[in-house]
């Protein structure tokens, strides 16, 4: 059995070339596709939460603005067969590969701006405050996985390498003040910033079966078969086996070990300044307070391998959209390429490591001490409350809200466009392998392409800021996506006089806006 396996010349099929698939999403069109996607129109939720101001008495005006880009791409190719490698399974045992080796590259950056004006008073007290809302997100991810097929095209194992960087930042400052009728509070260029962000780099991992696995020759069964619908694949310490039951074929693999490493870095910074603290009783400390934390760390792998899979058929199709005529199947299901699975080990690394930074726990902290360090008789905080509680505040207060529910209530039900969707793998039958993507959704009892190949010639439907790509297109998006490395890059800004063009962009985080207003009354209205 090892000489065979070792002169058996590998499986030879070759991807089609040029097997990409992408999209990117421009956010600046974020407003238009949620008002068409769920008939949300958030100018007039901007106009309802203005008008409903002026009932209670309230001055509020918002502008806001929000730009961005994401793209997405994934591409599969073979590499050159014309000198073969050796692999080890997990059992020892050698064979000749042949490698396919598929990528995905992602990145997304976007910024956002809210500023809002909100001034309120009456002869007992008053408010008025410019508040300044953003925040920013920047997201790298590359992935390289090559997969190793023996000379029967089963599954021998795989390699990946990725790196992947995530990086969030929101900003808010204040200027106004909050005054009553002998004493004030004034917040000047108060700012308060928190910044979040995690890593991994040199991730290496391989991952190797204990037999060989006939997974993908299972699927192109069930691709050509007329007996077989769905393959279920058990993926765990299983005498390797298949069996049909009906229409349903069970694949079971004895799936091995991966063996890795990987360096994860991870850190906040919660920043407070320029805060009044005199004003609320705190020593003059309290006016910059910073909280944070910066951790790193490197990890090995050295664990059992393990997951479940199904594969449902979906239908037969003849396409060209590859550059030559070719039969492809669709099958309803997300089978990300099987060796996806590794890059968990990263991902789930990060969260634990935020669990035990905890920075919930730390803040709570810092909380307490500003308790201990309180005094009521350097506050003003006391005296601004009781004129607030003697104010007419309360009741305008209830007629804001009173206004807003009743014309929120008035605006359509919000209600998603589509009844279903169904995303589809695409499956080329004379190279075995998954080369594609589909999204279909239905609308009315009519199913149609929001992107990929559209084998079934469905109706397209597309959204404002959504840009697919198939073929030679996507692989070439692909490569340029691969050099992006600043949000400048991803946003496609030459330079920084580019960045005004974020002003006449639409800005979809209106929660911080509302919540900023009930922010403002919870600190300003008398405690029940």
């Amino acid at each position: 059995m090892l000489l065979g396996s070792v002169f058996l010349p590998a499986y030879s099929a070759e991807v089609p070339t040029n097997a990409s698939w992408g999209f990117e999403y421009d956010w600046s069109y974020l407003d238009q596709d949620a008002e068409y996607l769920s008939s949300v129109n958030l100018e007039e939720i901007v106009t309802i939460i203005e008008e409903a101001g002026e009932k209670g008495g309230m001055n509020i005006e918002i502008d806001y603005a929000f730009g961005g880009k994401t793209h997405f791409y994934n591409s599969v190719e073979t590499s050159d067969s014309s000198s073969l490698r050796e692999v080890t399974d997990g059992s020892g045992d050698k064979h000749f590969v042949t490698e396919r080796i598929t990528t995905y590259t992602v990145r997304h950056s976007s910024a956002a701006t809210s500023n809002m004006h909100i001034d309120w008073g009456d002869s007992k007290a008053s408010f008025d405050y410019d508040l300044s809302l953003s925040s920013s997100d920047f997201v790298i991810i590359d992935i390289q996985i090559i997969e190793f097929f023996n000379a029967n095209n089963e599954l021998i194992g795989a390699d990946i390498a990725s790196d992947g960087e995530f990086q969030y930042t929101n900003l808010m400052v204040i200027n106004g003040q909050s005054a009553g009728r002998n004493t004030s509070i004034e917040f000047d260029k108060t700012k308060f910033q928190f910044d979040l962000g995690w890593s991994w780099s040199n991730f290496e991992a391989s991952w190797r079966l204990n037999s060989p696995s006939s997974i993908y020759t299972s699927i192109n069964e069930a691709a050509t078969s007329e007996e077989i619908d769905t393959v279920v694949w058990d993926c765990d310490f299983w005498e390797p086996s298949n069996e049909t039951f009906g229409d349903v074929m069970y694949v079971y693999d004895d799936c091995g070990q991966v063996t890795g490493s990987y360096d994860s870095h991870y850190n906040y910074d919660i920043h407070l300044t320029n805060f009044p603290a005199e004003d609320f009783g705190l020593p003059s400390f309290w006016n910059d307070v910073r909280i944070t934390d910066d951790y790193g760390d490197d990890f090995d792998l050295d664990t059992s391998a393990s997951f479940f899979g199904e594969f449902y058929y979906n239908s037969t199709d003849e396409d060209d959209f590859l550059g030559e005529e070719r039969t492809f199947v669709t099958f309803d299901s997300l089978p990300l390429t099987p060796a996806f699975f590794m890059l968990q080990y990263p991902i789930m690394s990060s969260f634990e490591a935020m669990e035990e930074m905890d920075i919930g726990s730390v803040v709570d902290a810092e909380v307490e001490e500003a308790e201990e360090d309180y005094d009521s008789d350097e506050s003003d905080l006391e005296y601004l409350a009781d004129d607030f509680e003697s104010s007419n505040l309360e009741r305008d207060l209830d007629r804001f809200s009173e206004e807003f529910e009743e014309e929120m209530e008035k605006l359509e039900e919000p209600e998603f466009r589509y009844e279903d969707g169904m995303f589809h793998a695409i499956w080329d039958i004379e190279s075995r392998a998954l080369v594609s993507y589909q999204l279909d959704v239905k609308e009315d009892g009519d199913w149609k392409s929001i992107f990929g190949p559209n084998l079934d010639n469905l109706e397209d439907e597309g959204l404002s800021g959504l840009k697919t790509y198939v073929g030679s297109e996507s692989a070439e998006k692909q490569q340029e996506a691969k050099e992006m490395q600043t949000s400048g890059d991803i946003m496609g800004l030459q330079s920084d006089g580019e960045k005004s063009t974020l002003e006449a962009l639409p800005y979809l985080n209106l929660l911080w806006v509302v919540l900023v207003v009930a922010c403002i009354a919870t600190v300003s209205r008398p405690d029940d």
